[in-house]
């Protein structure tokens, strides 16, 4: 088993280094070649559009239905298969559609880029379930395969259109080029159609997968908003240039997260399946993704908030590198946001996500209540701030809920069978 684990979490650190050379070098394009006025329009359009993409998705009906598929019987696979696509496009389509008017009422500025980011993900969504097949095989080379030819087409794509000045709106249907272009292959790989059946769709199925995920939809919803309502406050109580200039060190936390997601991803299936044990295997699991993250992950932040300003100048420019105290601070968040994602998966492999979904509810209001406070006074620092105590105060209360549901902590020895 340990064998494959290293395989696996390899596989996804390529697939997580190649993500972030393609998020660095389309925002250190666009930075180049736009005034920071028009990156905060565009950083401004992403922001909302994570929104878009966990309603898209029903939450996290692929991470619940490679949990169901990891632990279901070849027989079965078929069924939950089936009724997961169509729960999904039944619920995902009025969703976006509500999104898409929503926007256009709300916020008929950036209502047309938001539209095309809305319309590229609406129809990504139809392929990026074929995920949870090949990840519940542990086939994770072609996810991997699926998501670098994604991103190298949605980077070249983008890069294109800003050398040609194009306007906010391609530049967002560029981005999004990512997701089509990912789900795409992920069908085809994971030969989809040949799971997909209106008759096998079982009702008792949709139910379970419905009540599993509406906790999960929450959680990402939460989640999403979370890690973007700084951007959303930030361009309600400062301007667009200041809404540029966070978002460029945000990309820093942002990416390092995609990281530790990738890992998480890889190790997901292992999770699910030794929770139905339990014991020491999960505790095992546990230890060593938390030391997977101390030792790569760890030296990388420190890097990155000694050397902040200088990093910020070189990729981006000398107007972007004012944000290095906000760079810096966030580096130490990802301390904690990086012992929460293990727990996460922990939730939702024991079948306990509604207390996740708490814990993500509890981060929205801090990170908001956080931002109203520290905003208005003090600007980007005072956003980075409040996303430092946020994750302190999800990583406090997801341990003590670890603790009180499994009798142990990270760093505690592993009971011996």
């Amino acid at each position: 088993m340990e064998s494959r684990l290293s395989r696996n979490v390899f596989l996804k650190a390529i697939e997580a280094v190649v993500t972030m050379a393609a998020s660095f070098t389309q925002l250190a394009v666009i930075t180049h070649i736009y005034t920071p006025v028009t990156v905060g329009d565009y950083q401004l359009v992403l922001a909302w559009l994570f929104l878009v993409s966990a309603l898209s998705c029903f939450g996290g009906i692929v991470m619940v239905s490679t949990r169901e598929l990891s632990q279901g019987t070849d027989s079965e696979r078929s069924a939950i298969y089936s009724s997961a696509f169509f729960l999904q496009v039944l619920v995902a389509i009025p969703l976006c559609a509500v999104a898409a008017v929503s926007f256009s009422l709300l916020l008929p500025q950036i209502a047309l880029p938001l539209s095309v980011g809305t319309i590229a993900l609406l129809g990504a969504l139809i392929f990026q379930l074929s995920q949870a097949l090949l990840v519940s095989q542990e086939q994770i080379s072609r996810v991997v395969v699926a998501s670098i030819v994604g991103q190298v087409m949605a980077t070249a794509l983008l890069c294109f259109a800003a050398y040609r000045g194009c306007s906010v709106s391609i530049l967002v249907g560029a981005w999004a080029t990512c997701n089509v272009a990912q789900g795409i292959v992920l069908f085809f790989q994971s030969r989809a159609w040949q799971a997909i059946s209106l008759r096998r769709v079982r009702l008792d199925l949709l139910k379970k997968l419905a009540v599993e995920c509406l906790p999960v939809l929450v959680m990402v919803l939460a989640t999403h908003l979370y890690v973007r309502i700084d951007v959303i406050m930030l361009d309600y109580f400062t301007n667009k240039v200041v809404v540029a200039q966070y978002s460029a060190g945000y990309l820093f936390l942002d990416q390092l997260m995609i990281l530790s997601n990738f890992m998480m991803g890889a190790l997901f299936p292992n999770f699910a399946r030794t929770s139905l044990e339990g014991g020491r295997d999960f505790q095992i699991l546990y230890r060593g993704i938390l030391r997977l993250f101390g030792r790569y992950l760890l030296p990388i932040a420190l890097l990155i908030a000694l050397f902040s300003k200088q990093l910020l100048g070189i990729i981006y420019g000398a107007d972007y590198a004012t944000a290095w105290v906000s760079l810096s601070i966030l580096m130490a968040a990802a301390i904690f946001a990086w012992i929460n994602g293990p727990s996460g998966t922990i939730f939702i492999s024991l079948k306990k996500q509604h207390i996740y979904m708490w814990a993500t509810l509890l981060s929205l209001l801090v990170n908001v209540v956080g931002n109203l406070i520290l905003i208005p006074s003090i600007g980007a620092v005072g956003a980075a701030i409040s996303t430092l105590l946020t994750e302190l105060a999800i990583c406090s209360f997801c341990l003590y809920w670890i603790y009180r549901e499994t009798g142990y902590l990270p760093w505690m020895r592993p009971k011996a069978d």
